[in-house]
Parts: structure tokens; C-alpha cells; sequence
């Protein structure tokens, strides 16, 4: 036979539909006195000089991507050749392409 066991039933909790939430002041920062405007000849100049000067460096910043694609290109050929002559020095090797047993400082 199993023992019998007497649980408590759970806490009520009365329903009040009086919840409420103080509220919340907020004080807003003063506000900031803007300083009184260029005229718009001169704000139209130096825009103007920001936009040269972007586009010259980002032509510049071009040129050196390009470059380095290149020597990235140049690179990347050079690992496939280096690649296939470790391959083609490993195929005498014992263990092969794959496992290639070499002596330390062999360099490759």
C-alpha cells in the first residue's frame, strides 16, 4: 500500500484591479543654444571641400585595393605551385602525398 501524502493547496492571491504605477517625472535637459549659423555660401564651400577631398582618398584607397588584389592574386598562384611541387616531392616518400614522413627542416 503507498503512503498518503497531504499536500497544501497553493496561496490565494485576491484579484484587485486597483494596480497602479506612480509616474514618472522626467526632467529634460535645458536645451542647448545652437551657435548662430554660417551663411550658406560658406557652409556650401566647405561641404564642397569635404566631398574633394572624399573622393580623392577613396580614388587612393581604390588604387591600393587594386594593388592588393593583385598581389593577392600573384600570392595565391605561388601557394598552388608550392602545393603541387610538396605533393610531387612527398609521392617518393614514405606515407605519400597524404602522410609524407620528411626529416625536420626538410622546409617544406
Amino acid at each position: 500500500e503507498t503512503p498518503k501524502f497531504d499536500i497544501p493547496s497553493a496561496p490565494s492571491i485576491p484579484s484587485t484591479s486597483t494596480f497602479s504605477v506612480p509616474p514618472v517625472v522626467v526632467d529634460a535637459p535645458p536645451p542647448v543654444p545652437k551657435a548662430p549659423l554660417e551663411p550658406q555660401d560658406v557652409r556650401d564651400a566647405r561641404a564642397r571641400e569635404a566631398k574633394n577631398k572624399f573622393k580623392e582618398l577613396d580614388a587612393e584607397a581604390r588604387e591600393v585595393e587594386k594593388q592588393a588584389k593583385i598581389a593577392r592574386d600573384i600570392a595565391s598562384v605561388a601557394k598552388k605551385e608550392a602545393g603541387e611541387a610538396k605533393a610531387e616531392a612527398c609521392e617518393t616518400r614514405p606515407g605519400g602525398k597524404f602522410v609524407c614522413i620528411r626529416p625536420f627542416g626538410i622546409g617544406y
